[in-house]
């Protein structure tokens, strides 16, 4: 009987200590989410207006995200030695952003894109021209929580680009350097920490 009374009291104190601990992440408030969706982006490369298209995703921690993007669009057509050539451009890589109080319906929102690209020309024949590039293009906007798994945001960037030595005729080397304006619709599950929305 004081074995099992001894072992009964040597549970509690145990109980009783681990109740107590803290540990260094037992208060910290770490909320974790996801999210995907398309992107839609207003630029110009060589002097010619275009709409990028492409999408991306990423890992929700509290208000901060990283994940990936691709983008991709027709430039229009080139003239090199009297033939018409499709210009076009592609790029994508790693996607860091944050949103400030993002349980409010509209609220600050930063983001900075930065990956490896592409610019290509190519027509019928077998010829092409292709130059590649780093890309870093960084944005700020706002975004607006249309619902509890969807939100629209509205940015406004610059996109730098290092293309040097290009090898396409008629493309200068900041040819892709743009300001942009774009749309993003982001899924997925947002775990606010405030979940009531309110203003």
């Amino acid at each position: 009987m004081i074995k099992y009374s001894l072992l009964f009291s040597f549970f509690m104190m145990a109980s009783l200590m681990t109740a107590q601990t803290e540990t260094l992440f037992s208060k910290a408030d770490i909320r974790f989410g996801g999210f995907g969706g398309p992107i839609v982006e207003y630029s110009t490369v060589n002097d010619q207006a275009i709409v990028d298209v492409g999408g991306g995703g990423g890992l929700l921690i509290n208000d901060f995200f990283i994940g990936g993007y691709g983008m991709g669009s027709d430039v229009g057509t080139l003239q090199i030695d009297g033939a018409s050539y499709d210009l076009e451009m592609s790029h994508g890589g790693v996607w860091l952003g944050y949103s400030y109080k993002s349980h409010k319906l509209i609220h600050p929102y930063i983001s900075v894109r930065a990956g490896g690209g592409e610019l290509t020309a190519e027509n019928t024949s077998t010829t092409k021209f292709d130059d590649r590039f780093f890309v870093v293009s960084p944005d700020i906007g706002i975004e607006l929580n249309l619902a509890r798994w969807f939100k629209v945001v509205a940015t406004a960037g610059y996109r730098f680009t290092n293309m040097e030595n290009v090898d396409i005729p008629n493309v200068s080397d900041n040819a892709a350097d743009s300001f942009t304006a774009g749309l993003t619709f982001r899924f997925g599950l947002f775990n606010h920490k405030d979940t009531s929305w309110e203003d």
